[in-house]
């Protein structure tokens, strides 16, 4: 006010004097205003509860954003401002990201997409499963016709290609499991002998170059469970084992599964040589891998089957050892 004043008594001119005060009072109530109203829409921003909203200033700071997308303020310097929109994912979940470049500032927009994600996905592993078993089950039927007339040396190779078959289809079972919220299992009584080593099994027919060391310490004990999702289970976790050590620089590798339990629980431990987990906060995320040849269900899938189970999957919080507790009361 005191600049202003200043410039007001420079002027010799009466009436221009007067005049340029009205001017400058006008100019000072207007910026008033819209400082006020500036506030103002600041203030209502910042309080919005639920909308993902920030506005960004042009030397990448915060401006202003909603009291509900600090949360998220770590994924921002991950934001590539050329592109209009992106997702990124924060622990459990997943954010469809849009960006508007307006004069000078750029405002995000985020939307939880997590549901309609996993909705998405699990739609069309539903019908690609459902797609795959129509001509794999004529495969199946053709095979065993040839079985009945074909020599030793043909039957050998047939078996082969019924043992292949046979993992398509668990293959596609645990596509279809996945697309449920939760698993019904058939209990019946089985030797955890007879599991492991049809699990180890299945490894001949899983692609790898090294030479790796099946170390299964498991009792002759029979328990009461659903067989094939347990197959599915520890398959999935010894196939990750597998990935693991065939990314790591060793010519050769080790897979140990140890057994123990107490009152309640049926306990095994999953471990390998192989490189170490990058991301263990999206562990048993859907669609979260860093396999090149991974769709990122596996590790969810096999929760879901420990849980069916009335037990869990857990990592250790220090070494690379996957603990799978299966409930000992399932009836």
């Amino acid at each position: 006010m005191e600049i202003t004043q200043g410039v007001v008594d420079s002027i010799n001119n009466a009436n221009d004097k007067e005049e340029l005060a009205k001017q400058l009072e006008t100019i000072i109530a207007m910026s008033e205003t819209i400082e006020k109203e500036y506030s103002h829409m600041t203030s209502i921003i910042e309080n919005i509860e639920h909308a993902l909203v920030w506005i960004i200033s042009e030397d990448g700071s915060i401006f202003t954003q909603t009291k509900a997308s600090r949360s998220l303020n770590s994924l921002i310097r991950d934001i590539d401002f050329s592109k209009d929109e992106l997702e990124l994912s924060l622990s459990d979940k997943l954010y469809l990201f849009k960006i508007q470049h307006i004069s000078d500032k750029k405002v995000i927009t985020a939307t939880d997409i997590t549901l309609s994600k996993i909705h998405s996905m699990s739609n069309i592993a539903t019908h690609l499963a459902h797609e795959i078993r129509n001509p794999i089950g004529s495969i199946s039927l053709s095979i065993s016709s040839l079985m009945e007339s074909s020599d030793l040396k043909s039957k050998k190779i047939i078996l082969d290609i019924k043992k292949a078959i046979n993992r398509v289809e668990r293959t596609i079972k645990a596509t279809l499991l996945f697309s449920k919220d939760h698993q019904n299992i058939n209990l019946s009584e089985f030797s955890l002998l007879d599991l492991f080593t049809e699990v180890k099994a299945n490894c001949e027919y899983y692609s790898y170059s090294k030479d790796i060391y099946f170390n299964f310490k498991l009792p002759e004990l029979t328990i009461n469970a659903d067989f094939e999702l347990l197959l599915i289970l520890f398959q999935n976790l010894v196939f990750n084992a597998i990935d693991a050590i065939e990314e790591d620089d060793s010519p050769r590798g080790e897979i140990a599964i140890n057994y123990r339990d107490n009152d309640k629980y049926y306990i095994f431990s999953i471990e390998d040589s192989g490189v170490d987990i990058p991301n263990r906060a999206s562990l048993f995320q859907a669609f979260k891998t860093t396999k090149l040849n991974g769709n990122g269900i596996g590790l969810n899938l096999s929760k879901k089957i420990a849980v069916a189970h009335k037990g869990d999957i857990k990592l250790d919080n220090n070494k690379k050892i996957f603990f799978v507790a299966i409930n000992k009361d399932l009836f």
